[in-house]
């Protein structure tokens, strides 16, 4: 149920408390009306009773004067009880019913308001006593008593019960406060759990109320979370288990061959390819002959400590991945290695593999040979492999282990649009130095209509009149260690659109791991993100999946700012790394991008459609969208949406075009 529906709802709480308080609140006022219905009726009957004791008092006192025809001596004797002022009106009456003598007050009491005087009006009957002189009447006495004391005690007694009403309220709302939150707080720790089972974290656990009923609550849910845990954790190692089954090596942890090659035709011959990177075959020699001398032990223990070098090669480098692909031959794709570091790197791997204390074990310096190919602007994957093949042949014809680049490549140019590293860092210098950064957008469409769904921002810069796309100058950037200023460059670029109000798309920038991993970045982002919070939202920020083995403390802090001022996280290349998946439940993410790898000619291979099929489940469970990235033909747009995809992006559905906006 959306949040702000619950909050058009009232709580037990806010309803509970209007209960008590209601019936606190009838109590004290039916206790207050009555003690005042109480104390009026009594003083009324002893304003009834003074009166009459007066009147038969003063008739007798006054029948000798009367009798006497005194009539001043009776006036006076009448103003001595009237001056005493308890009185309100007395009046002597002769035989005719003539007032004689007639003493009156008002009803004002300086102490008792008005109004209070016209609610409460006591009744004051006037009594009546005979004026006699032996058996003959002389007159009559009229006497009322002034009620200014008893409306003075009630006004006392309202005041009194008003004062300690209040007290009593104040005490009982904040007693009754206390005890129902003590009471409802199981509740909250139960609904705290229903949320987290929501997003698939079965970790906590409600502790358990003194109250009967609601231990009973929290016993049925602790015991519905670990069940659904345990459902949730078998779900994960089914893909885990698919995903190792289709695309892992089970005995090394490297890819096998179907996974890498799929991943390296993504690579070199979609339309979004690079145009760059290197290829690297590795094999070992005389395998047959150390299983022989030396047991299958020990030869399983040489292809696991040369498969842990290349797993920690790729972890190091973002986007390369390895493989097994057969017996003892394996493959690693580097799409950022530039040409002019080839040389060192081979160098310095078939070091890291010389060094090996199986290979010192084996007392052999004759075992590991390997071949080079750099990606050339019109090489696919079988012309790399195959010159990579090449390579490894001209290695394999030296008596000792060593390594060989492809022999056309005999200089390091990359080609007519390619520099020397020297170059490249002073262009990159002067693009940041001029802002001269030229940002496109490819739209994210959703599988419904096509709707827009965002842009992805993508960067270009001028080298020699042309425009290089982000994979031929970004390694170079990362190199020189210029990749935090570009990203704050772009981010700018994007944040003054999102203020200047002419746009209401959304937007995603993709940050490098060095970026993400920067202190100084995150608290850069944070101070330019607070003055903007109000356009955030249709801001999105992505990072490869290689960033959680990077630094998954980074990507939290990253998440922990998108909770903060409501921009979204994505993670791209999902499926591409070794990143167990249970990631997704420590990480807040909004969206997952399918590796291109998964996508293409997805419509050919079951197992990548039930892969991603059981990815997209996971994800939805997590209230996370999944896109597809590389969709290049209507078939994979086809099959895309039979699963159940959010959003796709590709050449299929649009192009990356400049943004004269941006």
């Amino acid at each position: 149920m959306p949040h702000n529906v619950n909050n058009k709802r009232r709580t037990l709480k806010q309803l509970l408390m209007c209960f008590i308080g209601a019936l606190l609140t009838l109590l004290l006022l039916g206790s207050f009306f009555l003690n005042i219905s109480v104390t009026r009726e009594y003083l009324q009957n002893q304003l009834q009773s003074h009166a009459q004791d007066a009147a038969t008092s003063l008739g007798l006192s006054l029948s000798t004067v009367i009798d006497a025809r005194d009539e001043v001596l009776a006036a006076r004797m009448i103003d001595v009880i009237y001056d005493s002022g308890d009185y309100r009106r007395l009046v002597f009456k002769d035989l005719n019913g003539k007032a004689m003598i007639v003493r009156e007050q008002s009803l004002k009491i300086e102490t008792v308001p008005y109004w209070f005087i016209q609610l409460i009006d006591l009744k004051t009957p006037a009594q009546q006593s005979q004026v006699m002189s032996g058996w003959s009447q002389l007159g009559s006495l009229e006497i009322e008593s002034h009620p200014g004391y008893a409306y003075v005690e009630l006004w006392r007694i309202m005041q009194t019960q008003i004062i300690w009403f209040g007290v009593i309220a104040v005490f009982g709302f904040i007693l009754a406060q206390i005890f129902i939150s003590g009471i409802l707080k199981p509740l909250k720790q139960v609904e705290q759990q229903a949320h987290e089972m929501s997003q698939n974290k079965f970790n906590y656990k409600a502790p358990m109320p003194n109250t009967r009923e609601l231990a009973r609550v929290a016993f049925a849910m602790n015991d519905m979370g670990e069940k659904l845990g345990r459902v949730f954790q078998e779900q994960l190692s089914l893909i885990e288990n698919l995903r190792a089954k289709s695309f892992i090596d089970t005995m090394t942890g490297l890819g096998n061959r179907e996974g890498f090659d799929n991943r390296l035709r993504a690579e070199l011959e979609s339309e979004q390819r690079t145009g760059q990177g290197c290829l690297l075959l590795v094999q070992l020699s005389d395998f047959t002959e150390i299983n022989q001398e030396h047991g299958r032990a020990l030869g399983d223990e040489l292809l696991q400590s040369v498969a842990s070098v290349l797993s920690t090669l790729v972890k190091q480098r973002a986007g390369s991945f390895a493989a097994r692909r057969s017996g003892v031959d394996f493959s690693v794709f580097l799409p950022n290695l530039m040409t002019d570091s080839v040389d060192d790197f081979a160098t310095q791997l078939l070091s890291d593999l010389g060094v090996l204390p199986i290979l010192k074990q084996l007392l052999r310096d004759d075992i590991i040979h390997m071949g080079l190919a750099c990606v050339q602007n019109d090489d696919d994957s079988q012309s790399v492999l195959s010159k990579a093949d090449m390579a490894l042949r001209q290695a394999q014809r030296k008596d000792i282990s060593g390594w060989q680049r492809y022999a056309n490549i005999e200089s390091v140019d990359l080609s007519s649009e390619v520099h020397q590293a020297n170059e490249w860092h002073a262009i990159l210098k002067q693009v940041l130095a001029d802002r001269s950064v030229h940002l496109h957008v490819q739209p994210v469409v959703d599988f419904k209509d096509k709707n827009l769904l965002y842009y992805q921002v993508l960067a270009r810069i001028d080298v020699d009149n042309k425009l290089a796309v982000a994979g031929l100058f970004l390694p170079m950037a990362e190199r020189f260690q210029l990749m935090i200023p570009f990203d704050q460059m772009v981010i700018e670029k994007v944040l003054s659109l999102l203020t200047d109000g002419k746009e209401s798309n959304a937007y995603c920038i993709t940050l490098s791991e060095s970026t993400m991993a920067d202190e100084q970045f995150l608290a850069w982002l944070d101070a330019s993100l607070a003055p903007i919070s109000g356009a955030v939202d249709r801001l999105i920020f992505e990072v490869s999946e290689h960033a959680v083995h990077y630094s998954e403390a980074a990507l939290q802090s990253l998440s922990s700012l998108s909770r903060k001022y409501g921009f979204k996280l994505s993670i791209d290349r999902f499926g591409s790394s070794s990143v167990p998946f249970s990631y997704l439940q420590r990480i807040g993410l909004d969206i997952i991008k399918l590796d291109h790898g998964f996508i293409r000619d997805i419509q050919d291979n079951q197992s990548d459609q039930f892969f991603l099929h059981s990815a997209v489940q996971i994800a939805r469970s997590q209230e996370i969208q999944v896109m597809a990235v590389g969709v290049e033909s209507e078939q994979e747009w086809d099959i895309l949406k039979g699963l159940g995809l959010d959003g796709a992006m590709g050449y299929y559905l649009g192009r990356p075009e400049s943004s004269e906006i941006l």
